[in-house]
């Protein structure tokens, strides 16, 4: 980081509701969603937070360690 932006002030805090309001259908591309459009937005959003947060091998390990820590290997 430059001493600029090092020096720089702070932007301004803003609330959210605002800004969001001012964009009439979808944020991410500001087209107007249809109903259909929401719902499989919403569909897809809902599949991927059911997946598991942690990936399988990455939890595999993590047991493994704590079951060898409290092992006391």
């Amino acid at each position: 980081m430059d001493d600029t932006a090092r020096s720089a002030a702070f932007p301004d805090l803003v609330p959210l509701a605002p800004l969001l309001s001012a964009v009439d259908g979808d944020w991410r591309t500001n087209q107007p969603m249809t109903l259909e459009g929401r719902i499989a937005d919403l569909q897809a959003r809902a599949e991927r937070l059911s997946r598991p947060v942690i990936e399988p091998a990455l939890r595999r390990r993590m047991v493994r360690a704590i079951t060898l820590q409290q092992a006391g290997r």
